[in-house]
């Protein structure tokens, strides 16, 4: 896994950021295909949790984990699968 050779490469892996996310589509809920929902939570609650399942085991005692989200998490009307994803994730790894 890349997180392996990360840490191989480098000596460990020091400090981890998720910051990816998708936006698309930008509709309302009910213009939403089951299908956006499936791709949205894929990338934006499993592929945070996906990463750090891979990469905490080479994080160092100390070491730091920083997840980013956006601020139409707060409040944009026509993201509501991005913002759904983002408050579901974000509680998950901030506990």
């Amino acid at each position: 896994m890349l997180s392996a050779e990360t840490a191989t490469e480098f000596g460990g892996i020091g400090i981890i950021i998720n910051n990816a996310g998708m936006f698309e589509p930008a509709a309302r809920i009910l213009d939403t295909k089951p299908s956006d929902w499936t791709r949205n939570i894929e990338v934006n609650l499993f592929g945070p949790l996906d990463v750090l399942r891979h990469a905490v085991p080479f994080l160092p005692k100390g070491g730091v984990v920083t997840n980013v989200s956006s601020g139409a998490a707060a409040n944009a009307p026509r993201l509501s699968l991005h913002r759904s994803c983002i408050f579901c994730v974000l509680p998950k790894l901030l506990t």
